[in-house]
């Protein structure tokens, strides 16, 4: 809760799945309800690749990228931080388009983007949950990490590596040394 996962965003769009299978629901008016709900719950809704623009309503599925296949996650224990605190007090003139505008169409351009993009956020977020600086700048320390950076609003924050090997030294030298943050590793499907 209050991690900046989606993890509320992903539960409303399973429910709304299971709602338009089980009453027969066009997928555009699931859709239409779902950017009702929040920005990424359409995200959640499609659940594949995808890069959403605005508030989520301009979505592109991308092809099958061949992504990083390890992610390590960072959370400072015991510091929750609100998604609607930090977009009550977002600064709309921080938000940066440009990205937006030329989209790449091959794979190593999608790389590119993927992990030179920023997140608009993180301004805000850092205003609320400070350690989140620390925790990025550690992560990018780490030998073969590809991009870190803070998930959603917040206060969460991820490393992607392509081999299992590099994600497990970060978390095992994470757990030892800083008890204070919560850190784990997955493989991204």
């Amino acid at each position: 809760v209050s991690a900046g996962l989606a993890g509320g965003s992903a539960d409303a769009a399973a429910v709304m799945r299971l709602l338009g299978n089980v009453w027969d629901i066009q997928p555009q008016v699931l859709e239409e309800l779902a950017l009702e709900i929040g920005s990424d719950v359409p995200a959640c809704l499609h659940s594949k690749t995808l890069f959403a623009r605005g508030r989520g309503e301009d979505i592109l599925l991308l092809p099958d990228l061949c992504l990083p296949k390890y992610i390590v996650i960072v959370a400072p224990k015991g510091r929750p931080l609100s998604t609607v605190k930090v977009f009550n007090n977002y600064e709309p003139s921080a938000f940066s388009s440009s990205i937006c505008d030329n989209l790449p169409v091959r794979q190593d351009d999608w790389l590119e983007l993927i992990y030179n993009a920023r997140n608009d956020l993180l301004d805000t977020a850092l205003k609320f949950v400070p350690e989140i600086e620390e925790i990025l700048f550690v992560l990018r320390k780490f030998r073969n990490c590809l991009t870190a950076r803070m998930t959603g609003s917040g206060a969460t924050c991820f490393a992607l590596f392509n081999e299992l090997s590099d994600a497990e030294v970060v978390v095992r030298e994470l757990q030892m040394t800083r008890p204070d943050w919560i850190v784990f590793n997955a493989k991204i499907l």
